[in-house]
């Protein structure tokens, strides 16, 4: 499982929980289940801005009244399952995700001590009132709060770091390079093993891991921000022994319901051809771009011809073209392709 899909499991659980406190012991299962559903909604549409029962779309002006209309909506989707019968636990579980999706709204930054997390509980959720609910719930919410802070403090990585380049001046569009504190690196590592792995080709599977997870870790902070996604397209570097069990390991980072659309993953022509087998089974389950250099290539349209077969790719990257070749390469059709000529350098 992946980095975002792991914090959004890990948030849900803790809403359920906050919801749970106010139902009785004996319906905990039942309301379980109704929570699950109500809080997915919440997260597809408050975080992801994915709409699945109110509007059944994605929309672009994004405000909050959007979520109680989804919710709203998921409501009336549970009334509407002849399976369920229970109508009023549905309605107290849609209540009860109201209380619980303030708590996760409130700003905790501040909160460090029980003490803390009381009083803003007590001002915010219970208004000003003392009782045993609010006992319980601060200590579920202290709990929990802490615990996903220290989740996202445990995947930063060190000593890694991304770097963007925007392509064809376009601000949605950018190509993602791993960079790395060659300083830091020499004291864990010795001098070779930096050239070799860090420096050069052979870079290796942990190398993309470590790349990937980075990649991870700044979409899940630009989705707890709200700030709208950019398209990323991401060098997927196989200078190595790739297996399929590996390769699925890899991509399965972006197999995230929102993750997956903004990730673009760029492979060279040579490891095409050497992985071609491996890299056709995700085919319509990720996007890719394909990136060839004409240097010392005589024949440009029978290249071209060639990676106009090629199915997986849904953007080509044409490097080291020469001004000769510009009017044959702008006027070649490739059907469902968009090229980019000299605009992308890969790493």
């Amino acid at each position: 499982m992946n980095i975002i899909d792991k914090y959004f499991n890990f948030k849900k659980k803790n809403l359920i929980s906050y919801s749970l406190i106010f139902c009785s012991k004996n319906v905990h299962k039942e309301a379980s289940g109704y929570l699950d559903s109500f809080f997915d909604t919440y997260i597809n549409s408050y975080y992801y801005h994915i709409l699945k029962t109110y509007y059944d779309r994605v929309v672009s002006n994004f405000d909050k009244s959007i979520v109680v209309k989804e919710l709203k909506g998921k409501r009336l989707e549970l009334f509407q399952d002849n399976s369920l019968k229970n109508n009023t636990l549905i309605d107290t579980c849609y209540n009860l995700s109201f209380i619980a999706i303030a708590i996760d709204l409130l700003d905790f930054s501040n909160c460090n001590s029980t003490e803390d997390f009381n009083t803003l509980l007590k001002e915010n959720i219970f208004s000003g009132k003392d009782n045993e609910s609010l006992n319980n719930l601060t200590e579920e919410v202290a709990k929990n709060v802490l615990k996903e802070r220290e989740f996202l403090e445990k995947i930063n990585v060190p000593n890694f770091s991304l770097s963007y380049k925007e392509i064809i001046e376009d601000k949605n569009r950018l190509l993602v390079e791993l960079d790395y504190d060659i300083e830091q690196l020499s004291k864990i590592y010795t001098k070779p093993v930096i050239d070799k792995n860090f420096k050069g080709n052979l870079l290796g599977e942990e190398r993309n891991k470590t790349f990937y997870d980075l990649l991870d870790i700044d979409y899940l902070k630009k989705i707890l921000n709200n700030e709208d996604l950019k398209q990323y397209f991401v060098p997927l570097e196989l200078n190595y022994e790739v297996t399929k069990e590996s390769l699925a390991g890899l991509v399965s980072t972006f197999d995230n319901i929102k993750v997956k659309d903004y990730i673009i993953f760029l492979v060279e022509y040579n490891d095409y051809k050497n992985y071609e087998e491996i890299l056709n089974h995700y085919n319509n389950k990720f996007t890719f771009a394909i990136s060839v250099s004409l240097k010392d290539v005589l024949d440009v349209e029978a290249i071209l011809d060639e990676i106009a077969k090629f199915d997986l790719f849904k953007y080509v990257i044409i490097r080291d073209a020469k001004r000769e070749d510009y009017n044959l390469i702008d006027n070649y059709v490739m059907k469902g392709k968009e090229i980019f000529i000299n605009e992308i350098n890969m790493i």
